[in-house]
């Protein structure tokens, strides 16, 4: 088999559902919302059953579940996922028949209790299922797996399982459900160091959070309109009693709804029309973008992101942006936002939501970039960081223009050349912008006359 990743893709209610034989899921966001599969997950998630999974064909024997046969019939999976995702599987009555070969094998391995190949089997025949549209299927044995994860004290399992049912009930439009998983699934992953296990999780949990906030937003603001509704029905009636008087007159006048509003002069009997247009509030939204490896969260809790996320106010608001660098990279530059300057992990910064604002906090690799004098002398770095003889190496972010400046400070030697970066350069300064095979700048410092 080769060794390169390979991931499909199925639509999902507002998500595009990506999964792979290896890795963990992602729910990226689409606009146009699939109504029909997005049900059929939500009925498959919403029964609890307690029973096997009832494989539609079983062809193994029992003399078969050897641990030659499993890594087989693992590898199998593998293949068949990858012909799926190709196109190369056409004949889906074969699908369905290999993937019920599957789900028997899989459960004979909970049952006995093989716990470890379970887990294996189960990552290779997650994205069989999501390919296949086997929405019942696929939620009885992440469950099954959970179980046995946690029976076993397996927490990568216990991660894997919780990610991936979490990210199903986001799909599925149940994103409270989806964050609770999410939640738990990070925060296992956290404490392991799984890295992209961990990536995923955060991924989605962004996503749910957000899907949370929007329908608490939704709500409020279905709740204010109808109170404003209501205000406007009651004093509606009551212009109505009042030009209705108390009499016993058969004809009513009708209240205008509309901004358009007619007055009448008592002296002089002239009639005259004010018609006011009123603008729609702007819309204040803020958009935030993340470009490279890193999150940013406001301090009112309203953005969490990892990817790209927004929120909308309901009045012009002044909002506090964390933008944090993930391990091994420097936040760089906040693009539609002040931020505080110095900071390479962690920065602060502010904008200001006027109408539809989109910022972006850019983020970039760290590179290390050393210093190896010839001879005896001192080179600093603007921006700071180097300072040798005693700090040699400083790790400053992909694409940071750097000056390195050679300093006589010892007695009886002085400033030759630079050598490899700068090469042959005489000036004491060295300037260039940093990228991945920077390498080592070498000043020569040599002892005239010596």
């Amino acid at each position: 088999m080769t060794d390169l990743p390979i991931t499909g893709s199925v639509r999902v209610g507002a998500y595009a559902l990506e999964v792979g034989p290896q890795t963990g899921s992602f729910a990226q966001f689409q606009p146009e919302r699939e109504r029909d599969r997005e049900r059929e997950l939500r009925d498959a998630l919403a029964e609890k059953p307690e029973g096997p999974l009832e494989p539609v064909v079983e062809t193994l024997e029992e003399l078969e579940d050897t641990a030659d046969a499993v890594t087989n019939r693992i590898e199998h999976a593998h293949t068949l996922f990858r012909a799926a995702v190709e196109g190369r599987l056409l004949d889906r009555d074969l699908l369905i028949g290999e993937v019920g070969s599957l789900l028997g094998l899989l459960q004979r391995l909970d049952k006995a209790g093989r716990y470890e190949e379970e887990l294996r089997l189960a990552k290779a025949l997650h994205g069989l299922l999501v390919l296949a549209l086997r929405w019942l299927e696929l939620v009885r044995s992440l469950r099954m797996v959970l179980r046995a994860a946690r029976r076993a004290g397996d927490e990568a399992g216990q991660a894997w399982a919780l990610n991936e049912l979490g990210v199903l009930h986001l799909c599925a439009g149940d994103a409270k459900r989806a964050a609770e998983h999410l939640e738990e699934a990070l925060a296992i992953e956290e404490r392991i160091g799984d890295a992209a296990g961990r990536c995923a999780a955060r991924h989605n949990l962004d996503c749910a959070r957000r899907d949370v906030a929007r329908s608490s937003q939704l709500r409020r603001r279905l709740v204010a309109a109808a109170a404003g509704a209501l205000v406007l029905f009651a004093a509606g009636a009551a212009v109505g009693l009042a030009l209705g008087g108390t009499g016993g007159d058969d004809v009513t006048e009708a209240v205008p709804t509309t901004d358009e509003r007619t007055t009448t002069d008592e002296t002089t009997d002239e009639t005259t029309t004010d018609t006011t247009t009123t603008e729609a509030p702007p819309e204040l939204t803020l958009e935030v973008v993340v470009d490279g490896s890193g999150t940013v969260d406001s301090a009112d809790g309203t953005i969490a992101c990892g990817t790209a996320c927004n929120w909308t106010y309901d009045d012009v608001t002044k909002v506090t942006l964390t933008a944090s660098a993930d391990e091994g990279w420097a936040f760089v530059e906040g693009q539609g936002m002040e931020c505080a300057e110095g900071g390479q992990t962690e920065v602060a910064c502010t904008v200001t939501v006027t109408g539809v604002t989109t910022v972006t906090a850019v983020f970039r690799p760290l590179v290390t970039v050393s210093v190896k004098p010839a001879g005896n002398g001192t080179v600093t770095s603007d921006p700071p960081g180097i300072d040798c003889p005693e700090t040699c190496s400083w790790d400053f972010a992909e694409g940071t223009p750097l000056t390195l400046t050679a300093e006589d400070t010892v007695e009886g030697w002085a400033f030759d050349r630079w050598e490899n970066i700068c090469e042959g350069t005489t000036s004491p300064s060295c300037s260039f912008d940093v990228t991945p095979d920077v390498g080592v700048a070498v000043p020569v410092f040599s002892q005239p006359g010596g």
